[in-house]
């Protein structure tokens, strides 16, 4: 019997024990057995090995006390949890790490000193701009240490925690990073209609909340204020409608009422987000630089104008 109970047929004992060799003898006059035992230790700590005979008697009894192995790896202390725990972009955290053997039997223990390197803590979730610290934290006799990171990237994202060549128990962790506040100057505007349009063709793009990493929030709710002031004429664009996806994501659909130059101001909070004021032309349609897009939206946009006017009175009076 080992620390957990008694050694079962087809079932790995706790401490690896087999009998190798058997034989008979004798002691003192009396018929005995004698038995060489062999076993591998897997748990460190103080054990008994018990000898118990088919009547249930004990027979022999040794008091072992089992040392961690080498220093091959690494594992997050009892109590630290990496994996479930909701965590958020730009929010530092902190876990400790206990050196182990093989087996996985911690080494920052009364059993010996620990001589072993820092853990590598490496995955595309760490920004490069703020790699993270890994502190000593096991005082002469080693084996512990503490880590401090700075998660930057949002999702479900692989965390590589190793000691040498060998991965830490139960490395890769996924953290579920959530993404941070928004920040202004981070968040975008993107598609052809933030920088090219028609005259009178109703016109869209996209905006993304960002966090200061640039991770796209998954929320909505932010208060974006958009206007198109005209460059070299006096024909201002109009903002008919923001389109909260709730998901960080927003379309906004405009119109310009002449060709031109415009300057596409986008703010949130007072604040300009990348690029704003971004430029924005406006498009005749017999400009041969008109880009293809624009023109073959223009040109649906024509004619289903056209279509619309012809459907009777009360359409063209919609329509106008």
């Amino acid at each position: 019997q080992g620390p957990q109970g008694p050694q079962r047929p087809g079932g790995q004992p706790p401490l690896g024990v087999n009998i190798v060799k058997s034989h008979p003898g004798t002691a003192e006059g009396r018929r005995a057995a004698e038995f060489e035992l062999e076993f591998t230790p897997t748990h460190s700590g103080p054990h008994e090995l018990r000898c118990i005979d088919a009547h249930g008697s004990l027979a022999a009894l040794c008091r072992l006390r089992v040392k961690a192995g080498a220093a091959v790896s690494c594992k997050p202390i009892a109590g630290t949890s990496l994996v479930g725990t909701p965590l958020v972009a730009g929010q530092w955290i902190s876990f400790e790490l206990e050196a182990s053997d093989a087996h996985g039997n911690p080494l920052a223990s009364v059993w010996a000193a620990v001589h072993a390197p820092l853990p590598r803590v490496e995955g595309a979730v760490i920004s490069p701009s703020f790699p993270p610290r890994v502190v000593a934290t096991g005082g002469e006799q080693g084996g512990r240490w503490e880590v401090q990171m700075l998660p930057a990237a949002s999702g479900k994202q692989p965390l590589h925690i190793s000691i040498g060549p060998t991965p830490a128990f139960g490395s890769p962790f996924v953290l579920d990073v959530r993404p941070g506040l928004v920040v202004a100057q981070r968040c975008t505007a993107s598609g052809v209609g933030a920088t090219h349009c028609a005259p009178f063709v109703p016109t869209s793009f996209t905006l993304e909340a960002r966090d200061v990493f640039g991770n796209q929030l998954s929320v909505g709710g932010h208060a974006f204020a958009i206007s198109l002031a005209p460059r070299g004429h006096g024909h201002y664009g109009t903002v008919h409608r923001i389109q909260d996806h709730d998901d960080g994501a927003y379309t906004v659909h405009y119109t310009t009422p002449a060709s031109g130059g415009y300057a596409l101001s986008v703010m949130l909070g007072g604040v300009p987000i990348e690029g704003s004021p971004l430029p924005l032309t406006s498009w005749a349609a017999d400009d041969p630089r008109i880009p293809r897009a624009v023109a073959e939206a223009a040109q649906w946009h024509r004619h289903a104008t056209h279509r619309g006017g012809g459907g009777g009175g009360g359409g063209g009076g919609g329509g106008g």
